[in-house]
């Protein structure tokens, strides 16, 4: 074992070299204390042990060297572990950790791209703020997005954000001054009318007659209908005229056309519409 490491109860509480530039953490410890590896400037490579469960606050913080970090079976991260880590490019997450803690990847500049999985149901206040090279984000499952998560990402253009998402709080993506497009996928979703403050050229798409659509009006965005939860019906080429005239967004095929139907596909928040245009519909089955 290393004899730089200082590890008391299975909890590793430091390292006694600053300018080492890799540590293999051994197996058997589960979590590391406040500030372990703060401000260590050569430090570019860590491998963390299967037993580890736990990253203390801090851990990582302004070590400008790191490349990458393997968290798949850590359960917990604490604030500003990784803030200022102005050289990671790759965060593994696995299936255990289920929020991302205020500041964790702040000012992480060189971090272009981010995978969040469905266990991750919260991500933090400034989480990524000041992420200037992130260009692409996956979010599988978080519900909410907190105060100034991404805030300042210059990189990113565009993000869809997932039918869990409930709420995006104020200036979430704030001064992201090439986002152009984010697609919400839950029609309910609820809006910070700050969460995109300056933000300027930022297209809306969601489904018609959602709140995103409500919130665009308000805060004067572009708004562009979408199709979220498919639906599909068969329809006569009279009807089909009918609802070309309308503003609800739809596409047509016509699988024979030796027959007077055509197969409608469209978001499910239409159909009510559809069915006071038309006169009731026919289930494609």
């Amino acid at each position: 074992m290393d004899d730089n490491l200082i590890i008391e109860d299975g909890i590793l509480r430091g390292y006694k070299e600053r300018l080492i530039q890799t540590v293999a953490i051994p197996e058997g410890i589960a979590a590391i204390s406040d500030n372990a590896f703060s401000d260590f400037p050569n430090l570019y490579t860590v491998e963390l042990p299967k037993s580890l469960l736990m990253i203390g606050n801090g851990v990582f913080k302004s070590c400008p060297k790191l490349k990458s970090i393997d968290l798949t079976n850590v359960c917990s991260v604490g604030t500003e572990a990784f803030s200022g880590c102005t050289s990671l490019t790759e965060v593994v997450f696995g299936k255990d950790m289920s929020y991302l803690a205020n500041d964790l990847f702040l000012g992480c500049t060189a971090l272009s791209e981010i995978t969040l999985p469905e266990n991750i149901s919260y991500i933090g206040c400034e989480c990524f703020k000041d992420c200037t090279a992130l260009t692409k984000v996956i979010i599988k499952g978080a519900m909410e997005i907190d105060n100034n998560a991404f805030e300042n990402c210059t990189s990113l253009c565009s993000i869809t954000l997932p039918d869990t998402t409930t709420h995006i709080s104020p200036n979430a993506f704030s001064f992201c001054c090439n986002l152009s497009a984010i697609i919400f996928e839950n029609r309910y979703v609820d809006i910070d009318e700050t969460a995109f403050e300056n933000s300027v050229d930022l297209i809306i798409n969601s489904a018609q007659n959602s709140a995103a659509q409500s919130f665009a009006k308000h805060s004067r965005y572009k708004f562009r209908p979408i199709i979220i939860a498919n639906e599909y019906a068969v329809v006569t080429k009279r009807q089909l005229d009918m609802l070309s005239k309308s503003d609800i967004t739809f596409f047509a095929k016509q699988p024979d056309v030796t027959k007077d139907e055509y197969v409608i596909q469209f978001d499910k928040s239409a159909e009510e519409k559809i069915i006071e245009m038309i006169g009731g519909i026919k289930n494609d089955e």
